[in-house]
């Protein structure tokens, strides 16, 4: 498995990255499986991969670093660290994690059958 993040930069009124990378990384755990990867993309010339790093180990504990994807020449920068940059993590939630979050889910998942069937019971 694997799962490939590369939000726009910024978009005037929508995305500001600085500001929303943050929200993304943090619902990364509902997306991946133990033990997949995550590729995350940044191309703003404003920030470096460290910003991102920091930005998992805060909001994804549970992504961990493997390796920086080096960009072709066709990329090439003009100043270094300000084009793209694409980092590979994975996804390793402690065992209380992914019970948790499968609890969730069941919980989840049983609110919904119940209220539809109370829908259907008030339908008939």
């Amino acid at each position: 498995d694997i799962l490939i993040c590369d939000p726009p930069s910024f978009q005037k009124g929508s995305v500001n990255i600085e500001r929303d990378y943050a929200k993304i990384i943090r619902r990364i755990p509902q997306w991946m499986n133990a033990g997949a990867k995550l590729m995350l993309c940044l191309n703003s010339p404003d920030l470096d991969e460290e910003f991102l790093k920091a930005e998992v180990a805060r909001e994804c504990p549970d992504c961990h670093f493997e390796q920086k994807i080096v960009n072709p020449e066709v990329f090439k920068e003009a100043h270094q660290g300000k084009g793209l940059k694409v980092l590979i993590f994975s996804y390793q939630p402690k065992p209380e994690t992914s019970d948790l979050l499968n609890l969730a889910e069941r919980l989840f998942r049983a609110e919904r059958n119940k209220d539809s069937s109370i829908t259907e019971s008030n339908e008939s």
